[in-house]
């Protein structure tokens, strides 16, 4: 995260996260200073090490989130369906707009869209990405997300292609 603004990394290894303490600030805690790790910074160092970065809930307005800041140069994709957002299911940030918005962006600045739930306990109610073909690595997920694959999305209710259009 930055200042409220997330992302969500894939591709990377446990190791190499453990050798960037920069890349992780515990809630409630402000970031080492020297670290000064921009969202840019951070961008570059997860390209160079073959890694993916995705800008999660763009629109969200909650108030941890100070401000909408936006990122379509140093990201590989834009969450557009968040299942808190717009699934009958959720109790929380439950606005479907917020999906509208990032759905609107990913398509203006030509970014794969993916899907989440966002959920942070074991009570889950789906949200996600399902892949015709079967996925065996976290590159496997890269590579189907940078490379256009064959996948549609869902907020665990409905289902959606990868662009955001409901299609069930």
């Amino acid at each position: 995260g930055f200042n409220g603004t997330e992302f969500l990394i894939y591709g990377l290894t446990p190791e190499w996260m453990r050798e960037h303490p920069e890349l992780r600030c515990p809630w409630g805690e402000d970031p080492d200073p020297s670290w000064d790790l921009t969202p840019e910074k951070q961008y570059r160092l997860i390209k160079e090490a073959g890694g993916m970065m995705i800008h999660a809930h763009p629109f969200r307005e909650e108030w941890y989130i100070p401000e909408t800041r936006l990122y379509p140069d140093h990201v590989d994709g834009v969450e557009i369906i968040n299942a808190t957002h717009s699934s009958p299911l959720s109790k929380s940030h439950n606005d479907p707009e917020f999906d509208d918005k990032a759905i609107a962006y990913a398509a203006e600045h030509d970014l794969p869209g993916t899907a989440g739930s966002d959920v942070h306990s074991t009570t889950m109610f789906g949200g996600g990405v399902a892949f015709r073909n079967k996925l065996v690595s976290a590159a496997d997920y890269c590579n189907a997300i940078m490379n256009g694959g064959d996948y549609i999305l869902t907020n665990g209710v409905n289902w959606f292609d990868k662009r955001g259009r409901k299609i069930i």
